[in-house]
């Protein structure tokens, strides 16, 4: 029998209620179960996802809040399984009314696994030393720590410069990134499946400034022009890590997918016209 985990929104689930009746219909099923860490004072008695691992992570929030799992819990194996407690979202795979259902459907294999890349970024530092790498589902965006200041951005592909933005910032998108802030910055909206990064400058001084689509293999490197005011890598726009001058940048396809779990019915273009439909209204 598959393992759950469960990790929920503290803030959209108030009280961890939500997480409480998932806790419950696992529980009347004799599924062995643990829970995020963030949710052990709600959970004093059950073992913590750290420890135990689980097969299918149950995440109940936003497109925000499965973010946030993935790069946890997706290096890990754990297949994701998105519980709306909020608007529509493109990550999302269920409503609360329906998870109980979901959870039986897993249980009898009854869904597909859709693959979904993620993005490491490493900094290397001015004597050539490497950061552990740090994941991103969504995007990581190179921009200055103030606000209203532009920066300059050197891009290069496999080696070779292919061109220099002076702009608000960068943003590196995954296919499923494409819809967020790519999205609002200017970049093409790509199906989820495809195997490449985007590269979309934030605001660019010059006209000629595009997005480009490229490889998830190509070697991609950004070193910014150093001054006085700093710069800051943003991941998935909720983990953020300060660059120091001399600092490199690489960003490419991680070792690791995200692996959400799909029912029949799962139509992306169909939820995409909602999303838009929901934008403009």
């Amino acid at each position: 029998m598959k393992s759950f985990g469960i990790y929920s929104n503290p803030v959209k689930d108030k009280g961890f209620k939500n997480a409480i009746r998932i806790a419950g219909i696992l529980e009347g099923k004799g599924i062995p179960y643990s829970v995020d860490l963030q949710m052990k004072e709600a959970f004093p008695e059950v073992p913590l996802t750290d420890d135990m691992r689980p097969d299918v992570m149950l995440i109940l929030g936003g497109d925000g809040t499965v973010l946030s799992a993935a790069r946890k819990y997706a290096p890990l194996g754990a297949l994701l399984l998105g519980i709306n407690l909020g608007r529509l979202g493109f990550l999302l795979e269920t409503e609360m009314e329906q998870a109980e259902a979901a959870i039986e459907r897993v249980l009898k294999g009854e869904y597909q696994v859709e693959k979904r890349i993620m993005l490491k970024a490493e900094v290397i530092n001015a004597a050539g030393e490497k950061s552990s790498g740090s994941l991103a589902l969504n995007d990581a965006v190179i921009s200055r720590k103030r606000i209203l200041r532009m920066i300059d951005l050197s891009v290069s592909i496999n080696g070779v410069q292919a061109d220099r933005f002076v702009a608000d910032g960068v943003i590196v998108s995954t296919p499923t990134g494409s819809t967020g802030y790519s999205l609002s910055a200017g970049g093409p909206i790509v199906w989820p499946g495809l195997d490449v990064l985007l590269i979309t400058p934030i605001s660019p001084h010059r006209l000629s400034s595009k997005s480009m689509v490229i490889s998830k293999n190509d070697e991609l490197e950004i070193v910014w022009a150093h001054d006085d005011e700093g710069a800051l890598l943003t991941l998935d726009g909720q983990d953020s890590v300060e660059l120091m001058p001399g600092d490199r940048i690489r960003i490419g396809n991680a070792d690791r997918s995200a692996d959400f779990i799909r029912f029949d019915g799962w139509d992306f273009y169909g939820l995409l016209k909602e999303k838009l439909s929901e934008w403009n209204s």
